[in-house]
């Protein structure tokens, strides 16, 4: 029996679940049986008490699965135990088949020393026990591979999906130079935008935008499932860090190797992207011609005044195809069949 492991509570609103609640939704459609947790009062909180409500939740939960069984698990858990490798390890002496979908690799994100090297020996370790990896991309497969995880294991999903109702395109997407960024708007996450980008205008939907310069227009904060209906603009902008000139720190960096969400809403609504040209995602981009990458913003006006209405039709014609795929789930079960 092919199951899948729930772990984000039922009428949890908060963002940054979408892809979590959407790959769910794929794998229930695709007749994975669903398995939650049931401990009560469970939270995210990282007190002893709280771990061992989730272990032995799950515990009780998995204690049927048998020798070939296959058991997909979102990584890293949202609600998480210290735990989990212990249960992994019972699974696994089972027979039991552990395929891990990576959303992030904190280890690479991952502030301070300490949390560092605690988060890198989890993760190690839950990989090593893991029979199958869904990586983002061949650039997330290749780093894990450095590092000694076998290639055989490591499966590339190239995108997340995004499900979205057959109707929710935006109708204000066209031809021009206006920029779309979609997520977190603080600054720590997009400080390039809080330096007064000289180029370019910039419609922002998300929470925590502070600053005030007039090309950057503030356009409100969306449900996820909604905010492909309201966007205004020609591109959406995959761009982090502090510098308009590359993208940097800790969440620039990551670029190299993630795929980020906003990537997908963007696509799975139809639009062509900006891209930074060394994000892992700036491939799957130009392979499909689905947005152009660039070295920087700084003179993003001058980029754009050279891609002609012609180029711009073709790449929002490829997106709307794209969109397709990323509202069916394509990708996350053509992942998953290799596994299983």
């Amino acid at each position: 029996m092919n199951y899948f492991l729930s772990d984000v509570i039922a009428g949890t609103k908060d963002a940054g679940f979408k892809a979590r609640f959407d790959i769910e939704k794929i794998l229930e459609a695709n007749k994975l049986k669903k398995i939650t947790n049931d401990a009560k009062n469970i939270n995210r909180s990282n007190s002893i008490l709280n771990h061992i409500k989730i272990r032995n939740g799950w515990i009780v939960k998995l204690s049927n699965l048998k020798k070939g069984d296959n058991l997909v698990i979102q990584f890293p858990l949202a609600y998480r135990t210290i735990f989990l490798r212990n249960i992994l390890k019972m699974l696994k002496s089972k027979g039991v088949n552990i395929i891990l979908l990576i959303h992030d690799l904190d280890m690479y994100r991952a502030r301070g020393l300490k949390t560092k090297l605690r988060i890198v020996l989890e993760e190690w370790n839950i990989f090593n026990i893991a029979d199958k990896i869904i990586v983002h991309n061949n650039q997330m497969k290749k780093l894990l591979v450095s590092k000694g995880v076998s290639t055989e294991k490591l499966i590339s999903l190239n995108i997340f999906d995004y499900l979205v109702d057959d109707n929710a395109y935006p109708k204000n997407i066209g031809y021009g130079k206006e920029l779309i960024v979609a997520g977190s708007l603080r600054k720590y996450k997009v400080g390039f935008l809080y330096k007064g980008p000289k180029q370019g205008t910039y419609n922002l939907y998300g929470v925590g935008y502070t600053a005030d310069f007039p090309n950057l227009k503030y356009m409100g904060s969306f449900p996820p499932d909604d905010l492909p209906k309201v966007l205004k603009g020609s591109y959406g902008l995959i761009w982090d860090g502090d510098s308009l000139d590359t993208c940097t720190g800790s969440y620039g960096e990551y670029l190299r190797i993630n795929n980020p969400h906003k990537t997908s809403l963007y696509l799975s609504s139809g639009i062509p992207v900006v891209i930074w040209k060394e994000a892992a995602l700036a491939d799957f981009v130009i392979e499909n011609n689905v947005g152009i990458a660039v070295d920087s913003l700084e003179n993003i006006e001058s980029i754009l005044d050279k891609v002609t209405k012609e180029d711009y039709d073709k790449m929002k014609k490829n997106a709307y195809k794209l969109s397709k795929k990323l509202r069916s789930g394509y990708f996350t079960m053509n992942a998953i069949n290799k596994c299983i």
